[in-house]
């Protein structure tokens, strides 16, 4: 005969079952605004069936309930990884876009502090010398003029410096957060293969472990692909990759380098010798932003060194009113070191504004020609057909046009970024209505199937009743 306590069997794996899924709801709900949590679904399977060889039956099979098979995660592999790559993007131009704001700052342009307006009236100031070079209060004009503007090279010098170590010192701490987050994942490698082993469905883990990628993904741009076991299939295990270059080997972790470098303008990380590249990133950013900052220095010194150069050349061909000459107006060699001559601080008289005199005769009070030549530097071709300040606001023009290039770049980024997580959502986020909806549908299940035992254990009740 057949098992007649099967029917309270079925019915109670019917409550253990429901009960389960009200439990992933629960789950479900709980999490609906934690970032980085997947939606998860109880997924239920018939119980193998039970034969019954008896009379009433004739060897038919008889299902006996419900089981929960499998606790899944909803996920798209496809979208996380676009997701990953535009994320390490958006954080590669962020940083970009920052860095070209901090030196436009820097340049303070068009500003009465930047140096094309000090450059400006520093050559204006010598021409007015030009037409009145025995006023001693126009000297002291020209030397405060040129004071003003050799400080400012000075600064745009030094906050660039300043710049280039804080980026640099940003770097070694975002390398050492970032092999912290590897060792993390190689650990959680290792905690969900055994939970797959087991068959636990470590899903709580697995959004761990996305998150902390997704984190090293914003610090340096990184690849991910999944391992697989001798039979072919997913073992739950990561591998986690920079360029070419592996940091994450299932359990096994690797250190990322600490030498940074830029080849053909792009970022790379020196691995005993062996560049990689970086794909994007918070660091791939900062390494470019070193490259970039290098260039604006180099720039800014050669306009420095130019300025220096040709105004001394004719400022030491000049006489001043007290008969000096031979002396160099600036001091220095670049812009972090170029300074008016202290000489001429001390004795603005010593302004070489007048050209050489005629043999035989003394410097006239009234020659300002050579401070009319000083003036003219503003406007006579040195970089090609440039002047020192056209040259000059040239290099402001490249450093505006990148600065509006990496925000337009930040920009689209964002608005991927954006798509994308939107297109993730769909797939991965909690819907509280549909979780509530499958809230209501499953406690119908369980109170049904609780009626079910109540009413077989009442005729259960009756039927041992009969045989007493």
């Amino acid at each position: 005969m057949s098992n007649s306590f099967l029917g309270i069997n079925t019915a109670g794996s019917a409550l253990i079952a429901n009960q389960a899924v009200l439990d992933v709801i629960s789950q479900n709900v709980s999490n609906v605004n934690t970032p980085g949590y997947s939606q998860q679904t109880a997924n239920l399977t018939q119980m193998p069936p039970y034969t019954d060889s008896g009379v009433a039956f004739q060897s038919t099979q008889i299902g006996t309930g419900v089981q929960v098979s499998s606790i899944t995660r909803a996920t798209d592999e496809f979208v996380t990884q676009r997701l990953l790559s535009a994320t390490s993007n958006q954080s590669q131009s962020n940083q970009l876009e920052t860095t070209l704001n901090e030196v436009q700052g820097l340049y303070n342009e068009p500003g009465t502090n930047g140096l094309s307006n000090l450059m400006n009236t520093f050559f204006t100031s010598f021409q007015t010398l030009a037409t009145n070079s025995e006023d001693s209060g126009i000297r002291t004009t020209v030397i405060s003029n040129a004071q003003a503007m050799t400080g400012m090279f000075n600064s745009v010098s030094t906050g660039l410096t300043n710049m280039t170590t804080n980026l640099q010192g940003t770097i070694q701490s975002t390398i050492t957060q970032a092999n912290n987050l590897v060792g993390q994942i190689a650990k959680l490698n290792q905690q969900i293969m055994d939970g797959v082993v087991n068959d636990t469905h470590p899903n709580d883990l697995m959004d761990q472990r996305d998150q902390l990628i997704s984190q090293l993904g914003n610090l340096v741009g990184v690849t991910t692909s999944q391992e697989l076991s001798p039979s072919g299939q997913p073992n739950g295990m990561v591998d986690v990759y920079i360029g070419g270059m592996s940091i994450v080997q299932g359990t096994q972790s690797y250190k990322i380098p600490t030498q940074t470098e830029t080849i053909n303008n792009q970022p790379y990380l020196v691995n005993e010798g062996t560049p990689v590249q970086i794909s994007g990133g918070t660091l791939g950013g900062m390494v470019q932003s070193i490259n970039l900052i290098a260039g604006y220095q180099s720039n800014l010194d050669t306009i420095a060194s130019s300025l220096i150069t040709q105004v001394n050349q004719l400022h030491s061909s000049g006489y001043g009113l007290d008969g000096e000459t031979g002396l160099n107006f600036f001091t220095g060699t670049n812009a972090a070191t170029i300074q008016v001559n202290p000489q001429l601080v001390s004795n603005p008289n010593a302004i070489a504004a007048a050209t050489p005199p005629a043999a035989g005769q003394s410097v006239s009070a009234s020659n300002g020609d050579n401070a009319s030549a000083i003036s003219n530097l503003a406007n006579t071709p040195i970089f090609g057909n440039n002047s020192i300040l056209q040259q000059y606001n040239a290099n402001i023009t490249k450093i505006g046009a990148d600065a509006q290039s990496f925000t337009n770049d930040y920009n689209n980024q964002t608005q991927i970024v954006q798509q994308l997580q939107s297109m993730q959502s769909s797939v991965s986020g909690v819907n509280i209505d549909e979780q509530m909806t499958n809230m209501l549908q499953y406690q119908r299940s369980y109170q049904a199937a609780a009626e079910m035992v109540t009413n077989i254990n009442s005729m259960l009740d009756s039927l041992l009743s009969m045989v007493q």
